[in-house]
């Protein structure tokens, strides 16, 4: 690490979240004049996310740290633990608590390893990969931090204004219940794409986000509900995973849509679709195309403006509150592996999960047969 190392900033006001500096007296004092509230704490990080010792200050204040992801103080002390979503990791060793599933796949890596021991090179946001669309990877051109105060909402009279909170209706088609969220993300500067990313662009396999969940902006819902992928009207849509079809139809605000319930209950929807495949109750399975992308609905009806082509995806999990799909797991692949391996045929991956199934039976019904089996041990007391 260089010796001005990385700091993040925060603030509390209108400054909005905190600025990325590195730390330097004339950077801390540029970040100091061009806000109106004075510098509230600092966190410094190691590339695997360890607090530096003796180089941040106050950081039990904030819940969340290391890209964004909330911290869990109480299992092995301050900053020692982040909550991944699908695992947590343990910054000091830049391990992960739980083992990889996919293990079986990269045998010559720890299945603990983060980042393939290069941080710097590799991040790993969630310790899954999943989108609707036909790629391998998901970029978001923009560095999101979550808000807790003074964020861009746009009210009942559609005027824009700051609040430490805001209200979300009802949404019986995905079971929503009408509440108020405290919390929001903002834009700070570009995310630039990483090597890997870059590749995945230049063969056509990157989705790209175009307004993440709860982004605050200045046009439409703000924050934004749900997550928009850039995408051409007629791009094919797959199932994250193995579900039921909810419900299917059209307003003049979603366009045509079509809602999944996955199996732990989250329900997710699909919006501006120009061509739905599927009706109620139908079942359909990890990878299967169910409906295509494209612009139905208005984002101005009086004027006959109909939204620029897109794919927007929302959900809510079976108590009712939003969730965001693309953190959430649902499938037992990732975009990759399901491209790759399985060459999007979703009936192959199907026919997969079946001969692991059967496999693991047998495997089962071997070992209790060999436990019946073992001879009884002798006691050499009795000899």
């Amino acid at each position: 690490m260089k010796e001005c190392g990385i700091f993040y900033y925060f603030y509390k006001g209108r400054c909005k979240g905190y600025v990325l500096k590195k730390n330097t007296e004339k950077n801390q004092k540029r970040c100091a004049n061009t806000c109106e509230h004075p510098a509230k704490y600092r966190i410094g990080f190691d590339p695997f996310g360890m607090l530096v010792p003796n180089r941040h200050s106050s950081s039990t204040q904030y819940r969340y740290g290391f890209g964004g992801h909330e911290k869990d103080d109480e299992l092995k002390g301050e900053g020692n633990s982040y909550d991944f979503g699908a695992r947590m990791l343990d910054p000091r060793v830049g391990r992960w608590f739980a083992i990889d599933k996919k293990t079986h796949e990269e045998s010559a890596w720890s299945p603990y390893r983060y980042g393939f021991n290069n941080p710097l090179y590799f991040i790993d946001k969630d310790g899954n990969i999943e989108i609707p669309l036909k790629s391998n990877a998901v970029h978001d051109p923009k560095t999101l931090i979550r808000v807790e105060d003074n964020f861009t909402i746009r009210n009942k009279n559609k005027q824009y204004v700051l609040a430490d909170k805001h209200y979300v209706k009802d949404m019986t088609s995905i079971g929503h219940k009408g509440q108020w969220y405290e919390y929001a993300y903002e834009a700070h500067g570009v995310n630039k794409m990483n090597a890997k990313e870059r590749q995945h662009n230049s063969d056509g396999m990157l989705a790209t986000i175009n307004s993440g969940f709860f982004k605050t902006r200045r046009v439409g819902t703000s924050p934004h509900i749900g997550v928009d992928l850039k995408a051409p009207v007629g791009t094919d849509i797959y199932s994250f995973g193995d579900g039921k079809i909810s419900s299917t139809g059209y307003s003049d605000g979603t366009g045509k849509f079509v809602v999944i319930e996955y199996s732990n209950g989250d329900k997710v929807r699909f919006m501006h679709l120009s061509e739905i495949n599927v009706g109620k109750g139908d079942v359909v399975s990890e990878g299967q195309i169910f409906a295509k992308t494209g612009n139905s609905g208005y984002s101005n009806k009086s004027k006959g403006t109909h939204y620029p082509a897109h794919l927007h995806v929302d959900g809510a999990d079976k108590d009712g509150n939003l969730i965001s799909p693309l953190e959430r797991k649902y499938g037992t692949v990732t975009n990759e592996e399901f491209f790759g391996k399985y060459g999007g045929d979703w009936e192959k991956l199907q026919d997969s999960k079946i001969f692991q199934g059967q496999e693991l039976q047998e495997v089962i019904i071997t070992a209790k047969k060999s436990s019946k089996n073992q001879a009884t041990p002798v006691d050499p007391s009795k000899l």
